[in-house]
């Protein structure tokens, strides 16, 4: 998404995201982090997450362990230890 697009969808000028993308010392407040969060289509555990490549991934294998008894996690955490 252009600066352009993101700006038109969080009614801010381009020059605001420009501003943004290019120094260091200019952040956004807070609704608008959380603008542009939304229109990016990311939540923000999404964006501070360490490996934001395998977020769905590893959220899937986490929801997937959840459900699993603890006897079933033991195992498979046994399992891990030996790769």
């Amino acid at each position: 998404m252009s600066a352009r697009e993101l700006s038109l969808l969080i009614e801010k000028n381009a020059g605001y995201i420009n501003r943004i993308e290019a120094t260091g010392d200019f952040l956004p407040s807070m609704d608008i982090f959380i603008s542009i969060l939304k229109a990016c289509n990311v939540t923000a555990e999404e964006f501070f997450y360490h490996d934001p490549k395998n977020y769905k991934q590893d959220m899937e294998l986490l929801d997937t362990f959840k459900k699993l008894t603890s006897e079933q996690r033991q195992h498979l955490i046994e399992l891990f230890k030996d790769i």
